[in-house]
């Protein structure tokens, strides 16, 4: 790997690390702020939630939001933490690996299921919360499959790989 490589490999895995510390502290702060004012109603003000004020006595309401953010930083980890372990196995010099292929079928799965949770949810969410669900429109779609057609690329690499390893 070249000096250049290394140097934007450990760039892209630093901002990974970054992204990924930042959505959980958002998430995380933000579930301290609906605890915070499921105990003591009012003494943060009003919660917003994607520019929706957010009713609190409302049942149902705070454990929904809760609920939503938790699911956003699930899914947050489960589609990062794949692409990071596929930067190290690409600075380590070995980006065409089955393993990588698998890896990039589960980020696929994880949009795919954050695509479904935006129909899903709203109708079983209190009416309060239904707005904190943000549809991905087509860019969800089209993420699942440019996901796909990147594995794909990538198993026709490992069948690249191993037929060159075969025939020195």
């Amino acid at each position: 790997m070249t000096r250049f490589a290394s140097h934007i490999s450990t760039f892209l895995y630093a901002a990974l690390l970054a992204i990924l510390a930042f959505v959980t502290a958002v998430i995380l702060a933000s579930v301290g702020v609906l605890i915070v004012d499921a105990i003591s109603p009012g003494a943060l003000g009003t919660v917003h939630v994607n520019a929706q004020a957010l009713d609190m006595k409302t049942p149902g309401v705070v454990a929904a939001a809760l609920a939503v953010m938790l699911m956003a930083l699930g899914l947050a980890w489960a589609a990062l933490l794949p692409l990071i372990q596929m930067l190290r196995s690409t600075a380590a010099g070995a980006p065409f690996t089955l393993a990588n292929v698998k890896r990039l079928h589960w980020i696929a799965g994880t949009i795919a299921v954050a695509y479904l949770l935006q129909f899903a949810l709203p109708p079983i969410l209190p009416f309060d919360a239904r707005d904190m669900v943000k549809p991905m429109g087509v860019d969800g779609a089209f993420a699942i499959l440019l996901t796909l057609v990147l594995a794909q690329i990538f198993r026709e690499g490992v069948r690249l790989r191993e037929d060159a390893e075969g025939t020195i």
